[in-house]
């Protein structure tokens, strides 16, 4: 579907009277073109920010929903978040911005920077939060299920201690391109589960009159957030270009619908095993359903995923701070004392406020929604002739984020 949605005649044009310069520009930046990624490291950085907690729910989202329908809604999220890639990057390649913030404050003016840097900076936040309060309740959970007795808010407090210092370090690093090896760790993860979940059902007779396909119920709207969310990165995907070898507008839309479709069949692998297996006693997180030390080495894994997550999300926000402060990026004193303040910040607020994950479920679903659809959106409007099968992509799809935002606060 994604290869259906040509550029018009009018916007390659434009494209390809930019695209001599720009690879030219990107490649006499800050690094030397050896030190530059190449697709597959650029394609990490990709995955890291998106395939976290929200993976383990995807085999639940389909037994509240249906199989068929949950993989619909798959294919919908990977559709317009491909799609939202390349808004971006074709307005970034038309202005020679390097910064989503820049294309928004060109096109759409003061005001909707204001809103896109709040956008930017409360989304982040609350999702460090969140991390860090999954993060907390899956090392809770591994000392359970190793038998250690321990009093539930003092594990958690410790926890948070500990991921708050240790994870400073990593925080403190200034760019995606520093964080490169890093974020191939927390894909270990990822791959381990799939291969879990798949050896599990590799053994399992499947009971298909327990199956459901497909349930009409208010449920699909929390599942297409849960679902598209899971797709979400697009903080990233201009840092990531800077940093690509060659980043022609082919290479660049390679490795936007190489994303997708990694997420996509990784996504597919989860949710079919994991609901066939399970079925109607799938667990809000899939890793709960196996074996004790199945599931403890699930936990490790996806913890470590958490961990190196929080990294990449404060890139984004610590740049429009000092963007704002009008500092030098280099300044490292600055980056110390902005990192602490967010690293310290969510880790108290994790810890004070455990229980906020329906708030943070809906500013969450606005912040996001608007940034990956409502913005992307506006700019392509503002930029090129219009392409009416994306606007209406874009405009279910920030439907569906706004309302399953909404809904997630009555259930």
């Amino acid at each position: 579907m994604i290869e259906e949605i040509h550029l018009d005649e009018e916007l390659e044009t434009q494209l390809d009277e930019t695209e001599n310069d720009k690879v030219r520009q990107f490649s006499s930046s800050e690094q030397d073109i050896s030190q530059k990624n190449n697709i597959f490291l650029s394609l990490t950085q990709l995955l890291v920010p998106c395939m976290g907690i929200g993976t383990l729910a995807l085999p639940y989202c389909a037994s509240k929903s249906g199989l068929i329908a949950e993989l619909i809604i798959l294919n919908f999220s990977a559709v317009i978040s491909c799609i939202s890639m390349h808004l971006i990057s074709w307005s970034s390649c038309k202005l020679g911005s390097l910064s989503y913030g820049e294309i928004v404050q060109t096109t759409l003016g003061t005001n909707f920077r204001n809103l896109f840097d709040i956008f930017v900076i409360l989304g982040t936040t609350l999702n460090c939060v969140n991390v860090q309060i999954s993060f907390q309740y899956l090392i809770y959970e591994i000392l359970q299920q190793l038998n250690f007795q321990f009093d539930q808010q003092r594990i958690m407090l410790t926890t948070q201690i500990i991921f708050t210092f240790l994870n400073l370090f990593f925080s403190l690093q200034r760019s995606l391109q520093r964080l490169k090896y890093v974020s191939m760790l927390g894909l270990f993860s990822i791959i381990y589960l799939i291969g879990l979940i798949n050896y599990e059902f590799s053994n399992k007779r499947i009971d298909f009159d327990q199956i459901v396909l497909f349930e009409l119920n208010p449920d699909l709207l929390t599942t297409y957030t849960i679902t598209f969310f899971c797709f979400v990165c697009h903080l990233f995907i201009l840092p990531v270009m800077k940093n690509l070898k060659q980043p022609t507008n082919q290479r660049r839309s390679q490795l936007w619908i190489l994303w997708a479709t990694v997420c996509f069949f990784a996504y597919l692998l989860i949710i079919i095993a994991g609901y066939l297996h399970f079925q109607k006693d799938t667990q809000f997180w899939i890793i709960n359903n196996f074996k004790s030390w199945q599931s403890v080495i699930g936990n490790i894994g996806i913890s470590i995923s958490l961990f190196f997550s929080v990294p990449f999300m404060m890139i984004a926000s610590k740049n429009i701070i000092k963007d704002r402060l009008q500092r030098d990026q280099n300044d490292s004193r600055l980056v110390l004392l902005i990192t602490i303040i967010q690293q310290v910040g969510t880790g108290v607020i994790a810890i004070i406020f455990p229980e906020i994950k329906k708030l943070l479920s809906l500013l969450g679903g606005f912040t996001g929604t608007t940034t990956v659809c409502l913005f992307p959106l506006l700019i392509y409007m503002k930029l090129f002739k219009f392409n009416y099968l994306i606007i209406i992509l874009e405009l279910i799809a920030i439907f569906l984020g706004y309302g399953g935002a909404i809904f997630s606060q009555f259930q």
